[in-house]
């Protein structure tokens, strides 16, 4: 595709390269129509990435937000690093990854909101 041609000519590396940046470029697109399609169905959205695995930066963004709206109604969590292989093939370290970004990740983030001053928000998507 177009993504992918793009990324080739500009010498973007290896095969598995190119895909990480490709994959990066397209989730980014399909974030940026998400947030398109909501605001004009009158929705406001806010839109954060933060390194989940930084606490410290999880904790800030949390607060960031509450103090800039006076409140946090919802949290929608979808971190996550994909790294598939057939479970025989799968290493030990490669499972850690991938488990400490989706549960790790989002302990420290529920926690954080659970100490916000009005108790959090009122509900917590998990994908």
């Amino acid at each position: 595709d177009g993504v992918r041609a793009a990324l080739i000519a500009a010498g973007a590396g290896s095969p598995a390269g190119i895909e990480r940046a490709a994959s990066a470029v397209l989730a980014a697109r399909e974030v940026r129509a998400t947030i398109t399609d909501l605001r004009e169905l009158g929705s406001p959205v806010g839109y954060r990435a933060v390194d989940v695995r930084d606490e410290e930066a999880v904790r800030a963004a949390v607060k960031d937000i509450h103090a800039e709206h006076g409140r946090l109604d919802g949290i929608v969590y979808a971190a996550g690093v994909i790294e598939d292989r057939l479970v025989a093939e799968k290493s030990a370290e490669s499972f850690r990854r991938v488990f400490a970004t989706k549960v790790d990740g989002a302990r420290v983030l529920l926690d954080a909101a659970g100490e916000l001053p009005d108790g959090g928000p009122r509900f917590a998507v998990l994908f």
